[in-house]
């Protein structure tokens, strides 16, 4: 391992390949940040606002432009806005608890959703409030329903719902999609000329300009395949790997190496869309091993009474490693004992 006197380029300025990182201006989704602020002018005159529902593929900007357009609400015009992310907090009352933190308006050890919904209404009664709702197509659609429902009903309230998919929104009791009639913005896969723009960006500010050069961009835009999320790590890892080799610039055996080290990413994609007990069999794996079949049907149970879950039947047990062997997430091998047994482990 080389020894460098000076920090790294990654160290001083690490902010900017991180997935909070706001730039000034986004290239290529000039179309989409116009169509939110038609949706949402009328918060500007203190009216409410139509709500919007961002769809595509991930990697292709949903939740930067969403992000990008409530910092701009709340810094320029002074409208309130809370950003939720309903992966992370995946149920209706887990959502009106975060927002009233974020308003620093907790409510002590309430644990009555009606208590919390009455208390954010009477807060948000008379000014306009926009919620970002991202990635809420992996909360359970008993929540997302209610969630939606009640917000909707709600004083000046706009929705801003981030999905990979449209079915989020066919899925909705026809009442609420009635009620939410969201305005639809697609993301559709950025082109290699975005990608080699947005990857400029971060390497102007970001990196000396000896690391990296248009030929380096093209490269890593070209592999990304229209996911910029992709494409941002892979230049961050490639930098690194160049640091590390003490190269005065990224070649293309570092790009080679960042690219196929984003497996975790990859994963992270994949497993998202599945359902939290596939997530759950996952990391009893990835915990154990080369587990075999009737250790992980037992040591799955007993995570299931211990999350008060209901369990799922031993035969969609069987589908669901299926699954996730399918998908490559793990390995499924003939255990070296009697009988038809399984051993699983995680695909490096």
């Amino acid at each position: 391992m080389p020894h460098y006197e000076d920090e790294s380029e990654m160290k001083k300025n690490a902010n900017i390949f991180n997935n909070s990182y706001i730039p000034q201006d986004i290239p290529a989704r000039d179309s989409h940040i116009k169509n939110l602020h038609s949706c949402f002018s009328p918060a500007l005159k203190r009216s409410k606002p139509l709500h919007a529902w961002l769809c595509g593929k991930p990697g292709t900007g949903k939740s930067l432009v969403a992000k990008y357009f409530l910092q701009d609400l709340m810094e320029k015009h002074q409208i309130n806005g809370v950003y939720i992310n309903c992966w992370r907090t995946n149920s209706f009352y887990s959502v009106l608890d975060t927002v009233l933190n974020e308003l620093r308006f907790g409510f002590g050890d309430e644990r009555d959703t009606r208590v919390k919904l009455y208390q954010f209404e009477r807060l948000v009664r008379e000014k306009p409030f926009v919620i970002v709702l991202d990635e809420v197509d992996l909360m359970p659609l008993k929540d997302r329903n209610a969630m939606i429902y009640n917000f909707c009903n709600i004083g000046k309230i706009g929705l801003i719902c981030i999905s990979e998919s449209m079915y989020s929104i066919l899925s909705l009791e026809d009442r609420i999609k009635s009620r939410l009639n969201p305005r639809v913005i697609r993301f559709e896969p950025y082109t290699t000329k975005d990608l080699i723009g947005i990857l400029r960006e971060r390497a102007l500010l970001a990196l000396d300009s000896q690391r990296w050069n248009e030929n380096i961009l093209k490269k890593i835009a070209e592999i990304a395949k229209g996911d910029a999320r992709i494409a941002i790590h892979t230049l961050k890892g490639a930098c690194q790997h160049s640091e590390e080799e003490a190269c005065k610039s990224i070649e293309l055996k570092h790009i080679k190496k960042s690219y196929y080290g984003i497996d975790d990413l990859k994963k992270e994609y994949r497993l998202k869309r599945l359902t939290e007990h596939h997530r759950i069999l996952f990391q009893l794996i990835k915990m154990n091993t080369g587990i075999i079949s009737n250790q992980l049907w037992k040591s799955y149970l007993k995570k299931c009474r211990n999350l008060n879950l209901k369990p799922i039947a031993k035969r969609t047990f069987s589908h669901y490693t299926s699954n996730l062997n399918r998908l490559k997430l793990i390995r499924v091998e003939r255990a070296r004992v009697r009988g038809r047994v399984y051993s699983f482990s995680i695909l490096d």
